[in-house]
């Protein structure tokens, strides 16, 4: 063995320095000390000792990758019994940072801060074998620190000591014996941070040498994230040869306590498949011999959207030796399964736990051991349960939970690629059904948002066989049918009955049964639905499956497949499908369908005849009563043909009307921007000959005439005439109740899904007349309307707009307490809907002056003034259009016509005239004065006193005045005796007959 002499080692630019004095057996004597020659020298096996010391090192110069560095290292060797035949070695060596380093350092990129190690090697009697001793060692890199000590044995082999690593956020420790036939020992993590820890773990892909080989692990955490603690604890007795510690032999494995608890731990994934998991309460436990592990687990966990809570324990064995996790066998004495949606992700039953009422939580468990076993097949893994049975129930929050389902299977293997499964399901209700469809904008279910119910239950049972060739057709047979109980139907009452008094209906249901059937390639799938209420029907349908191609790796349903059946359908009385109307709706009839089925799964095609009779449509709140109803269609491939349909209006053909249509409907296949796309084409004619539309008390509509449909794709074309024979509208009264527009009526109105909706352009030309008997009353109003409009749309602008004059004749106006005869009105339309020209003219009849009202202008934006003939100061016009007479001057009169005017600027007549007291006691004047003048025309009286006054007739008024401060009351009565002579008689306190003789200049 050679030595170097102390003298200088050129250690890169840094200009370091290295010296290795060696010391070997020989002169000198006991404890002696010569240094080695210069160059050279062997020293013969014995006493020998060694030292090597650097400082400045740079690992550039070794590693071209590293930055330069500067360390400092020693090493210490020695022999240790130099007499034996295979003397031991003393080692003893530290690495160090210098304590100056150029920029850049490796050693700062490595965040060295020390790696010692204090040791002994004892050779042994097989070159390479031996014994390593390590009394310390200890490595602080990378911000994690490494401590370990024992003793490794190569040759029997073994390894005993222990192990200390702190991370960040991660502490190990491990101590014990490892060896093929006896060992036990302890190891313990605790995790404190789970984020600190996987940050570290990314940032060993930057670190010097290593990182170049993590780089490619580590990309799988890239976008990971890691939170919370956890601890977990391992405690084992006896040899690992069972897990393939080398030795000699055969070794019993060892017994395993294994133990894992967290309060909160969430790891999460994103990407292209994200993933989030936060584990809550969890308590892992596994004891026992690797044969027999005795397994118990209970834990809380969130992901996708759902929260569960898990309660299993029984039995892990792992089968042969040396042991193999592919080879082994499960037996789960206890099993609880509870998940509960969180509105957080999609799936189904779901709906917002957190202050939502509507969740469904599912709850699985087993009252019967479930028992597994798996082992390998050639590169593959065969598996096999055992018959069990498993029972599930979903529960609503604030509800109650309907009766479990019983899953349970006779078998269910996996062998060799191919699954054989049989099995059955018993006690499936139908209320299921809502819990499934549960979710938060849904939080009723599909059945119960349309009134569907009962106690209805169905058993099944399948048998499936996939086989591992691809080429070979799976086989499926399944069948789901009724067991026991009956449905229910939410209606409002008989159609008759005008009360909505909602009750249940049970439809009597005989046999309900579905069933689907593979046949080699071939498939079929058969219904069969009989009940006392709810009709018969029976369907039979036949296709085929294809086997894999280049699209699809495994049997599919192409839309190419033939398709073959039958379908017939009777409802006798299709009155209980009122409740899939809209609210407020009926309908009553009878319905049979009966068509074959061919064509492909793309293209079906339907060939038959659909009929309904004596069907009726009422709703209560529109006043709409049809009855005497026919319709006769025919499917003809994707055309369906009305042949035939017939309404009658409220009261017969004879009173009430007909209604008629035709038309067909299909959904064809067009190029649009070189693809082939499906668009609907549908033509209707409908016709209607003195149709009583509309009952309703205000509001009597019977029209004729026709109208001609047609839509193209999104190209809507409607052509009609339309004539009212009689109308009555009646306008509410202001006063009327009314929501106002912030109050929103929960569970009327639904949104509309627009996705993927193509918005219908218009194109309208239908032309109104309103007939020789549209009578329109209300606020006042009370007219009949002529005129003829036509609505009309434009493709580019699917505004509607009107063009056409409507004309009032022989109508009256009721304003400040007077029954004014409208002498004109023209409402002219030109375009917007809302808004036509106005030019009406109101007067007041029978009276000494031809006074009244013109109104022009546009609807939102009219301009009201008053008129006479001859031409008279406002002042006068609003009398003799309030009172019939010039004014007085008396309080009560000039109350009124204050009043009157106020209104008139207003634009409305709120005043006392048509006050609600007045009009509620059939007044004309209702009024109070102060301090005024009374209608004795005595000057002096200031007291407070009431006037009532009252229009008799067009030249007649009478009034009353009652004093409130004594008991003076006047009644006074004025008749026009023509248009300039008046008759003013007078009777109470004062008792007079006065002749007034009006004659006026300007």
């Amino acid at each position: 063995m050679g030595f170097v002499s102390r003298g200088a080692w050129p250690c890169g630019r840094g200009g370091g320095r290295a010296g290795a004095p060696a010391r070997a057996g020989g002169g000198g004597g006991p404890g002696g000390r010569r240094d080695a020659p210069a160059e050279g020298a062997a020293s013969a096996l014995g006493d020998w000792r060694g030292q090597l010391r650097a400082s400045g090192l740079n690992p550039a110069l070794a590693w071209s990758a590293l930055a330069p560095a500067a360390l400092d290292a020693r090493v210490d060797a020695r022999a240790v019994d130099p007499n034996a035949a295979h003397p031991a070695i003393d080692i003893d060596a530290r690495v160090a940072p210098a304590g100056r380093q150029p920029r850049r350092s490796a050693a700062e990129a490595w965040r060295l801060r020390e790696l010692l190690l204090q040791g002994r090697w004892q050779p042994g009697d097989t070159p390479g074998q031996g014994q390593l001793t390590l009394r310390q060692a200890r490595l602080d890199a990378l911000d994690g620190v490494l401590n370990a000590q024992g003793r490794i044995d190569t040759a029997r082999p073994l390894a005993e000591g222990s192990l200390d690593a702190t991370l960040p956020g991660l502490r190990a420790r491990w101590s014990g014996l490892l060896a093929h036939a006896q060992g036990q020992g302890e190891l313990n993590l605790d995790l404190a941070d789970g984020a600190r820890l996987l940050a570290w773990v990314r940032a060993l892909g930057e670190a010097p040498l290593l990182g170049d080989h993590l780089k490619p692990v580590l990309a799988a955490l890239a976008d990971g994230q890691a939170e919370g603690q956890a601890q977990a604890r391992l405690r084992w007795q006896g040899g690992l040869g069972a897990f393939g510690f080398p030795g000699p032999g055969r070794a019993a494995a060892p017994r395993l306590d294994l133990s894992l608890g967290t309060e909160r731990l969430r790891l999460a994934r994103g990407g292209d498949a994200p993933l989030a998991l936060e584990l809550g309460a969890t308590r892992l436990s596994v004891q026992g011999p690797p044969e027999a592990l005795a397994l118990a687990l209970r834990t809380r966990a969130e992901a996708s959207g759902w929260r569960a809570e898990l309660d299993t324990a029984g039995e892990l064995g792992f089968i042969g030796l040396p042991l193999d996790a592919r080879r082994g066998q499960l037996a789960l004495s206890r099993l609880r399964l509870s998940a509960t949606p969180t509105g957080n992700g999609q799936g189904a039953g779901q709906a917002t736990a957190g202050g939502n009422g509507g969740a469904v939580s599912w709850t699985l468990t087993s009252d019967s051991p479930l028992r597994a076993r798996w082992q390998p097949r050639a590169g593959a893994i065969d598996a096999e349960l055992d018959g069990a049975r498993l029972h599930a129930q979903p529960r609503r929050a604030g509800g109650a939970a309907p009766a479990p389902l019983t899953l349970a299977w006779e078998q269910l293997i996996w062998r060799g690629g191919a699954l054989q499964t049989r099995g059955r399901i018993e006690g499936l209700p139908l209320a299921w059904a809502d819990a499934l469809t549960l979710s938060e904008e849904d939080p009723e279910g599909a059945l119960a948002r349309a009134g569907l119910g009962g106690d209805l239950v169905f058993d099944g049972r399948w048998d499936l066989n996939l086989p591992a060739q691809a080429s070979e057709p799976p086989r499926l047979s399944a069948l789901l049918q009724r067991r026991g109980g009956d449905l229910a139907v939410q209606t409002l009452g008989a159609f008759d009955d005008p009360r909505a008094s909602a009750h249940r209906i049970q439809a009597g249901v005989k046999t309900a049964e579905l069933e689907l059937r593979t046949e080699g390639r071939r498939v079929s799938a058969r219904l069969r639905w009989d009940s006392e209420r709810f009709g018969q029907a029976e369907a039979d349908l036949g296709s085929e499956l294809a086997p894999p191609d280049a699209t699809h790796g495994a049997w599919h349903w192409p839309d190419s497949a033939p398709l073959s059946g039958r379908v017939r359908a009777s409802l006798p009385e299709v009155g209980v499908w009122s409740v899939l109307a809209p609210p407020g709706w009926r309908v009553r009839g009878s319905l049979g369908a009966e068509f074959n089925i061919a064509g492909t799964r793309a293209a079906p095609q339907l060939t038959g005849l659909l009929e309904a009779k004596d069907l009726a449509l009422r709703s209560l709140v529109d006043g709409i009563v049809f009855r005497g109803g026919e319709l006769r269609a025919t499917l003809a491939g994707e055309r369906l043909v009305i042949e035939r349909f017939r309404l009658e209006g409220r009261g017969g053909a004879e009173r009430g009307g007909v209604l008629q249509a035709t038309g067909s409907a299909e959904w064809r296949r067009v190029q649009r921007d070189g693809a082939t796309v499906r668009e609907p084409l549908i033509a209707l004619d409908v016709s209607a000959e003195q149709l009583r539309a509309s009952s309703r008390p205000d509001r009597n509509v019977t029209v004729s005439g026709q109208v001609s449909a047609r839509l193209e794709g999104a190209a809507l074309r409607l052509r009609g005439q339309l004539r009212a024979d009689q109308a009555l509208i009646v306008l509410p009264d202001e006063a009327a109740p009314s929501l106002g527009d912030d109050v929103v009526v929960r569970g009327t109105e639904y949104p509309i899904d627009r996705r993927g909706g193509v918005p219908v352009v218009p194109d309208v030309r239908i032309t109104v007349d309103l007939g020789p008997s549209f009578e329109l009353r209300g606020q006042g109003l009370q007219t009949r309307l002529a005129g003829q409009l036509e609505i009309r749309t434009n493709p580019p602008d699917p505004a509607p707009r009107i063009v056409g004059e409507v004309r009032t004749a022989r109508g009256t106006y009721r304003a400040y307490g007077q029954q004014l005869a409208i002498e004109s009105g023209v409402l002219g339309f030109a375009g917007a809907y809302d808004n036509p020209l106005l030019d009406i003219t109101a007067v007041r009849p029978n009276t000494a002056q031809r006074v009244g009202v013109q109104i022009t202008g546009t609807a939102q934006a009219p301009r009201v003034r008053l008129f006479s003939d001859p031409e008279m100061p406002d002042s006068e016009k609003l009398a003799y259009l309030v009172l019939g007479r010039p004014a007085s001057g008396a309080g009560a009169e000039a109350a009124v016509l204050q009043q009157a005017a106020l209104a008139l600027l207003a634009g409305s007549d709120g005043g006392p005239l048509d006050g609600g007291l007045a009009q509620a006691l059939g007044l004309d004047t209702l009024s109070f004065t102060g301090s005024s003048a009374s209608a004795t025309g005595d000057s002096g009286s200031t007291s407070a006193a009431v006037t009532l006054g009252k229009q008799i007739a067009d030249n007649l008024y009478l009034s009353y005045e009652r004093s409130l401060a004594g008991t003076l009351s006047t009644v006074s009565m004025f008749y026009d005796v023509s248009r300039r002579v008046t008759v003013r008689a007078r009777a109470g306190s004062e008792n007079a007959i006065d002749l007034i003789f009006t004659l006026r200049y300007d």
